[in-house]
């Protein structure tokens, strides 16, 4: 008999969370054991689809989430936009910032400069009005005050000024407070000495070291919370690319590699059907890289989940349990 949607529905499974205490208590005594900042952890699980893998995943954010002192980005490369660095690091930015009000002023610069690169004549407010809600980022409200002010447009009707650092150079005596520290570092001004004379192609491949390198700066204070970068389904990385050479799969996610690597300090989680081989590239990443492997619930830990289901029947959850491989 065919079912339609209006009716009652007489029965409706629960989601259930079950097992995976090990790996629970692991990423819980990571965050607790001291990382250096100049460290480098990452925590990387992997497994045959069906494992339970994403469920973890979305377990262990939740749990970040609400955390105190933890600032929680997070990637699902099952979206498709985010398997393309300019978003997913716009996504890592929102989160952290939502999660623990830290800034991002050298990466939001890059971004700016590169926008107005790739997208001239466009309003980059109007493009990502989330980047100037209030309080979000002091540095591009500055940048389009002072390019918007009539000052630097060369005659009427040019196209505004292209932001980088020529303009803070300028400008930046007018910054205050958290800014000011900012622009009076030196190593802010070393990172985009050369931001002007990048192409667009060479600023895009970039901006996760400028990222990064906006993490690596927030842990030199002490009130600065437990970063955690967390990125699911990994394998969507090359796998939505089609049939790719082995070498090639080891380069698809070159740019994950490069935010990783320049953004010691964090606590990486990473999840996927296939291990880590970024050590085939680069040997130090053996270090760095703790590798898991997945596999299924026990028959005690099926049964307690068929049993919250529910399925009441133990002889139904017997047959199940003995036929799901560890995969109920």
């Amino acid at each position: 008999m065919l079912r339609h949607s209006h009716g009652e529905q007489r029965f409706k499974a629960r989601r259930v969370f079950v097992g995976r205490k090990e790996h629970i208590e692991q990423v819980g005594k990571a965050l607790r054991r001291p990382q250096r900042r100049n460290e480098h952890r990452i925590m990387a699980w992997d497994g045959v689809g069906g494992q339970g893998k994403s469920r973890l995943c979305r377990e262990l954010q939740e749990r970040l989430f609400e955390s105190e002192g933890v600032a929680l980005g997070s990637v699902d490369f099952r979206t498709p936009r985010f398997r393309r660095a300019q978003e997913a690091l716009l996504k890592l930015r929102g989160d952290i910032n939502k999660t623990s009000g830290l800034h991002f002023p050298t990466f939001d610069l890059a971004f700016a400069r590169l926008f107005s690169l790739e997208r001239p004549g466009e309003n980059i407010r109007n493009v990502y009005p989330h980047l100037f809600r209030k309080g979000e980022s002091e540095i591009l409200d500055d940048l389009i005050d002072w390019s918007e002010s009539g000052m630097e447009i060369v005659a009427e009707g040019a196209s505004l000024i292209i932001p980088g650092a020529n303009l803070v150079y300028k400008y930046g005596s007018r910054f205050t407070g958290r800014m000011l520290e900012w622009w009076s570092s030196k190593s802010v001004k070393k990172q985009i000495s050369d931001l002007d004379s990048l192409s667009a192609e060479e600023l895009s491949n970039k901006l996760p070291i400028y990222f990064g390198f906006d993490l690596w700066r927030a842990q030199d204070n002490d009130s600065c919370p437990r970063i955690v970068l967390s990125f699911d389904t990994h394998e969507m990385l090359w796998a939505s690319e089609g049939s790719q050479s082995s070498g090639e799969i080891l380069r698809v996610d070159n740019w994950l590699q490069i935010l990783v690597r320049e953004s010691p300090g964090a606590l990486v989680l990473i999840f996927g059907r296939d291990p880590l081989r970024w050590s085939e590239l680069n040997s130090e990443w053996d270090s760095a890289i703790e590798q898991k492997q997945l596999v299924g619930l026990s028959k005690l830990e099926m049964d307690y989940l068929l049993t919250q289901v529910p399925i009441p029947d133990p002889a139904i959850r017997e047959r199940i349990v003995e036929g799901s491989g560890g995969l109920p």
